[in-house]
């Protein structure tokens, strides 16, 4: 979907232009809010946004049945690797499959496999394995049915960061509105990854005006320079609709815009749809051959979240955290109320040391003291700066109250779901 995109930054020079970008455009729209604080809230807000995408519990299909008999639970995952996998569950029987989708890899739908379900409050994870070398780990938020987690099918040889959903839509109306979007592409090899973050606005009829590097204008006419370093690139194009043989949303070239539209090559690409209580989040998976005749994959995240404030007291907790393809099951994150400005809320991985975390606000990338310089983003940005010397802070937003995702320096994306 990206093969447009040519410029590679860090993301953290991106955002406090966003911020300012936005604030003058007026992007987003629904005025200000703030997250919700109990359980019960994150709930019935999720709910609203479920009703207002008319989107509804994913009912396992004939497929799924087929590879898994009695399957009673579904969820659609998209892939950090670029594929989009649906997990399957017989929960009387304590089994698991894992349906393959779309794959740039020629994997393949696993066997059925045991599952293991733990229960945490409003969080189940689930984990599995088959005699084929299949497993996964997942948390599910069950008040908003979203999820995070990782995955190996046979044939991998490493672990990918799964972000997931059960819910479904096919209504283009409801999605409507702006949009902050990352995404991170490479080789499928692993090799030449990048990342990108931008804006874009979704119309009524599914038209998508996206704007790498930059805002789109009031009118939906082009994007708006958000600083005079980072000038913004021209408006792409595409379109979301219905594949009607598989009932999917799917995300494709837009032909009343033949010049400036993604080069999709006739293909179309996935798309999972999340009814977080934050607002609707896309979630496209990719695959294409750019001009240099390379097949490329990776995963493309919009939230509409511009009019939500996330509360930090409520984000003090644990978070089970993994990065894009990984070697080990991840690491365990402990975010805690320290005192000081802006929360001061520490992050400490079990690993690495401990680093700070900033909610609603981004940085321009400079370190005033020991912290950046941070600036008000009502967006559900958040900001994280480790102690490692010379790492530069990682930007990223919320999902969800429960599932975060960050640009990190390699040039691909990490994500966090809350365990607790």
């Amino acid at each position: 979907m990206t093969n447009n995109f040519t410029v590679q930054f860090a993301g953290r020079m991106l955002a406090v232009a966003l911020a300012a970008g936005l604030a003058a455009c007026g992007g987003g729209g629904g005025g200000s809010s703030t997250a919700t604080t109990s359980s019960s809230g994150v709930a019935s807000a999720s709910q609203a946004t479920a009703t207002a995408l008319s989107a509804s519990t994913i009912a396992p299909a004939a497929a799924d049945t087929s590879l898994l008999a009695g399957a009673n639970t579904a969820y659609d995952m998209t892939a950090a690797m670029g594929d989009s996998w649906r997990l399957v569950l017989n929960t009387n029987s304590h089994q698991f499959a894992i349906r393959v989708l779309t794959t740039a890899y020629g994997l393949s739908n696993t066997i059925p496999g045991t599952l293991t379900t733990t229960t945490n409050g409003n969080f189940i994870t689930y984990s599995g394995s088959t005699s084929n070398g299949d497993s996964f780990k997942i948390t599910v938020d069950t008040r908003t049915s979203t999820l995070s987690g990782s995955v190996t099918l046979a044939g991998m040889t490493a672990a990918s960061a799964v972000v997931g959903s059960g819910v479904a839509t096919t209504a283009l109306t409801g999605l409507a509105g702006d949009y902050v979007f990352m995404n991170a592409a490479h080789n499928t090899d692993g090799s030449s990854a990048n990342s990108t973050m931008g804006t874009l606005h979704v119309e009524t009829n599914g038209l998508v005006e996206l704007c790498p590097t930059g805002v789109v204008n009031a009118g939906h006419t082009g994007c708006s320079n958000v600083s005079s370093s980072l000038p913004a690139e021209a408006m792409v194009y595409g379109q979301l609709s219905v594949d009607a043989p598989s009932g999917h949303l799917v995300f494709g070239a837009d032909s009343t815009h033949p010049s400036s539209t993604f080069n999709m090559n006739g293909r179309t690409d996935l798309v999972q749809v999340q009814a977080g209580d934050l607002g609707p989040v896309l979630v496209i998976d990719q695959d294409w051959v750019n001009s240099s005749s390379v097949r490329r994959a990776g995963v493309f995240l919009a939230a509409r979240t511009f009019d939500t404030a996330l509360v930090p007291a409520n984000q003090a907790g644990s978070y089970f955290c993994v990065g894009p393809t990984i070697s080990q099951p991840g690491v365990s994150v402990a975010v805690t109320s320290s005192g000081g400005s802006n929360g001061g809320y520490s992050v400490n991985n079990g690993n690495s040391g401990v680093g700070n975390m900033y909610f609603n606000q981004v940085s321009d990338g400079t370190i005033n003291g020991s912290a950046p310089t941070l600036f008000p983003f009502n967006g559900g940005m958040v900001l994280y700066e480790t102690d490692i010397s010379n790492a530069p802070p990682r930007v990223g937003f919320a999902l969800s109250s429960s599932v975060f995702v960050f640009q990190n320096s390699a040039g691909s994306l990490n994500y966090c779901v809350r365990s607790n």
